[in-house]
This record gives C-alpha cells, sequence and structure tokens, in this order.
C-alpha cells in the first residue's frame, strides 16, 4: 500500500525557512561571532561523497580494509544481511581492530587533504 507522501510546511510556520532566510541566519550567527567563529553552533550534514575524490569513497575503503584483515588472517564471516554499512563496519573492525587503529587510518585519509571542487 502506498503512502501520500509528506505536505511540504506551511509558509507561515516559524519553524520552517527557506534556504536563503536560513543561510542569512547562519552567516549573521558566525558574523557575529567574530574571533570566536570556530565555536560556531553550526554543522552540515552531507554525503560522504562530497569529500571525493581526494578522500576515498566508503567501496574502496572497504577494499583497502579487506586486504589488510587478508593479511592478518582476520577475514571473519561477512554479515549476510547484505546492507553496505554492514558490511563496512565488519572490514572496518576486521582490518583496524583496536579504537586507536582506526582513528589513525581515518586520519591519514583525510588530514591535510584538499578541500574537493568536483
Amino acid at each position: 500500500m502506498a503512502t501520500a507522501a509528506p505536505k511540504p510546511p506551511a509558509t507561515d510556520d516559524p519553524r520552517w525557512l527557506d534556504v536563503s532566510t536560513a543561510a542569512l541566519e547562519i552567516r549573521q550567527a558566525c558574523d557575529e561571532l567574530g574571533a570566536l567563529a570556530h565555536r560556531s553552533p553550526f554543522f552540515f550534514v552531507v554525503g560522504a561523497g562530497i569529500s571525493f575524490p581526494p578522500v576515498p569513497l566508503a567501496t574502496h575503503i572497504v577494499e583497502h580494509c579487506q586486504r589488510v584483515a587478508a593479511q592478518y588472517r582476520r577475514q571473519g564471516r561477512p554479515p549476510s544481511s547484505g546492507a553496505a554499512l554492514d558490511e563496512y563496519s565488519h572490514w572496518f573492525a576486521a582490518a583496524y581492530p583496536g579504537a586507536r587503529q582506526r582513528q589513525q587510518y581515518l586520519r591519514s585519509l583525510i588530514e591535510h587533504k584538499a578541500l574537493s571542487l568536483t
């Protein structure tokens, strides 16, 4: 049974802003922080691909982790769910079982990388 798409918010609803208004409010809040701009309360949730190609995509990370896990004979049984996130988690943990190892690996992927312009 199909479900109806959610209704867009009413334009007079104070909880919803159009993109232009939201961007200007964020800019004002950041401008008013001045030298404390690094303490901004804002963050953006974006897709992982936004940092590609300087930072590898999850599929490339999985392939790398599979090679590292094989090198140390930590294959394990891949998840049967078929979900990409489960596969990523499995191989990431198999390749880098320690929290510091995982942190260092991720740091090596992203630290000092240029922003993607594509």
